[in-house]
């Protein structure tokens, strides 16, 4: 008698089938009980300092170029590689990716902006293994025109004039520090000034450090402008002055 071919196919096909059945269902049970990966801590933001502040912290304006800059702490967990950036404009729906930094950097700064527009900004940390982590928290700042034409006269006891080409705005700060060392000589509000351009004699309002600035000596100084809103402002470029 001939073996039946048809029916042993069939039996080897079952059988086939079943262990392929058997074979996936318990790999796949074995990804499903797998551990979600385990998100890092968002970035933690260094908290803005006031601007009359000694040592100046956080989101800001910046001396050198027209720049929003902001810092974070560096993060703690080890398998932290990358930070990422997204930023909104406040005439945007959405945040957009900006950059990614290495888990070495603890600061950025944005040249990409405009003045006179709110922009926000939140950070993501990110492992090795791609695994992101939720938003940090969201902040903010708007910058405005920089203070121009900074100029002062001679003397120990000089005069500094700068002009302003945009609306008036609260008022300004002047810093005066020494050159080398960094040490706050003066820092004095100016407020209720609605000329384009405004000057101002050293020590008028008796808080410097000096009572006069010291002959061959090397000092720089700069104005900020004060916004109306605590995260807003402007930084002109330094201005040395050499007695």
């Amino acid at each position: 008698m001939k073996p039946n071919f048809d029916v042993r196919t069939r039996l080897e096909t079952i059988c086939f089938l079943l262990i392929l059945l058997l074979t996936t269902g318990v790999h796949g049970c074995r990804n499903s009980s797998e551990p979600e990966p385990v998100r890092p801590d968002p970035p933690q933001i260094v908290a803005k300092s006031p601007d009359t502040a000694l040592q100046e912290t956080g989101i800001d304006a910046i001396p050198e170029g027209d720049g929003i800059f902001f810092a974070w702490h560096p993060p703690r967990d080890d398998r932290v590689k990358w930070i990422k950036i997204y930023r909104r404009a406040q005439n945007e729906d959405k945040f957009q990716f900006l950059a990614s930094v290495s888990s070495r950097d603890t600061s950025f700064i944005d040249y990409e902006i405009y003045p006179e527009i709110p922009y926000f900004y939140y950070l993501t940390t990110v492992t090795r293994n791609r695994v992101n982590s939720a938003p940090s928290d969201t902040i903010h700042y708007m910058l405005f025109p920089k203070p121009g034409g900074l100029s002062n006269s001679e003397g120990n006891k000089p005069a500094f004039s700068w002009h302003y080409s945009a609306l008036p705005p609260i008022g300004y700060y002047l810093r005066l520090e020494d050159e080398q060392t960094a040490e706050r000589i003066w820092l004095a509000e100016i407020t209720h000034v609605y000329d384009a351009v405004v000057q101002v004699e050293y020590n008028f309002d008796g808080t410097a450090n000096q009572d006069s600035l010291v002959t061959s000596h090397r000092y720089r100084w700069r104005v900020d402008v004060i916004g109306m809103d605590f995260f807003s402002g402007a930084e002109s470029n330094w201005k040395l002055l050499q007695r």
